[in-house]
């Protein structure tokens, strides 16, 4: 007989969904932002590979002034069909974001399907190694951060985009092979996800349940492979460091100093102060679910420390003020400028989006302390901040 899972806790279950209607939904949703008239070009990033299972990643590259409708246009949920096919808010660019876009996304078979087609810029042949080998680091830390709070706790559980996240493993895998990181079970791993999202409307749903939850234990693992085997290579490049980064936000702290990849959940402290009948509401549970948090080798601190000292040099203080650790001394001088422009890529990225009140609209950017937040939960990170972040409740890694 086959074990009994928790299937509750399963929400967003994938749903069989024709090749022709992904053709459908780019085309709908492209004519209705357009026809806001500052939308240059279009592209989109990946294919459809799994329907029902991929999605549709679109980004729009706008001239300035922006138009007025232009965030409403941008809302995927105007049609229940799109918000299923899309899955999640697309990415909108400025001209300047868009010419700097090699230096914000690495590796993402890009194809141009409307508008005008205008490349963005070269990127320096010496800067593709330390770029790469950093965006490696955060897709890596981005994915831990998803799948550890999975494992962690009850939570309801994601599957579609969950699913996307274990699939987006398969690239962290091949990048740290080229950086010398050879993990035993990386091969396995990508035929077996490669097997399930080939599969998953074959399968009874129990099976691909389990498959599901198994394959997420292995991704962390294998993420925690990356992380420590990558380590020496920042370190070459910027030295050992320490501090940590506090991302509260989105519940997220991170530690750096003498540790292998590891993480714990600790306790919110908003959650000690609000009555506990409150805590399941759904306009609750967000501002009380533990704090994530991840222990991670020292030389990760300086890296992430040099892109803090630009922000606070540019002036964006709210992304600068959320890391705790002193730009290091002496760091390769190739590696710095590359971490300073990109910088300035994600900067760009937060001026673009701010001053046109894009609220629906993702960015390109893997980190979550690098990711703008609404009013409430820049509130609650305070709240948190003066509270104490919380105390260890349980090891998970």
């Amino acid at each position: 007989m086959k074990p009994a899972l928790a299937l509750h806790r399963a929400v967003r279950w994938p749903k069989p969904v024709p090749t022709a209607s992904y053709d459908d939904v780019r085309a709908a949703f492209v004519e209705r932002v357009t026809a806001s008239g500052c939308v240059r070009s279009v592209y989109q990033m990946g294919s459809v590979r799994a329907p029902g299972l991929s999605d549709l990643d679109l980004l729009f590259v706008c001239s300035e002034p922006v138009a007025r409708d232009l965030a409403a246009r941008a809302n995927i949920h105007q049609d229940p069909t799109h918000a299923y096919v899309l899955m999640h808010s697309q990415f909108f660019l400025s001209e300047k974001a868009w010419r700097e876009f090699s230096l914000l996304f690495w590796g993402s078979d890009m194809r141009h399907v409307w508008g005008e087609r205008d490349e963005p810029d070269v990127l320096d042949p010496d800067l593709k190694g330390p770029l790469g080998l950093a965006f490696n680091i955060e897709m890596a830390l981005s994915a831990i951060s998803r799948l550890a709070r999975f494992v962690s706790t009850e939570i309801d559980i994601p599957i579609r985009p969950t699913m996307a996240v274990l699939h987006g493993v398969r690239f962290n895998l091949e990048l740290a092979q080229a950086y010398g990181v050879e993990l035993p079970e990386a091969e396995p791993y990508v035929a077996r996800i490669h097997a399930l999202r080939r599969d998953w409307f074959e399968l009874e749903r129990e099976d691909a349940y389990a498959e599901f939850m198994e394959l997420m234990r292995v991704a962390l693992s294998l993420l925690a492979g990356v992380i420590d085997g990558l380590a020496p290579r920042v370190r070459e490049a910027v030295g050992d460091g320490s501090g940590t980064i506090r991302a509260l936000e989105a519940n997220e702290l991170q530690e750096f100093g003498d540790y292998p990849c590891s993480w714990r959940l600790r306790t919110n402290r908003v959650a000690t102060a609000m009555p506990a009948r409150l805590h399941g509401a759904r306009f609750v549970s967000a501002h009380v679910a533990p704090v994530l948090s991840l222990r991670l080798p020292g030389p990760y601190a300086n890296l992430f420390a040099i892109q803090a000292d630009e922000f606070r040099r540019l002036g964006a203080r709210d992304l600068a003020r959320r890391v705790s650790a002193s730009c290091p001394s002496g760091p390769d001088p190739l590696f710095e400028r590359a971490m300073r422009r990109r910088a300035r890529a994600v900067a760009e990225l937060h001026r673009f989006g701010l001053e046109n009140r894009l609220r629906h609209a993702s960015f390109p950017i893997p980190l979550l302390w690098q990711r703008p937040f609404p009013p409430v939960a820049r509130w609650r990170a305070r709240v948190q901040a003066l509270l104490g972040v919380g105390s260890s409740v349980a090891p998970a890694s």
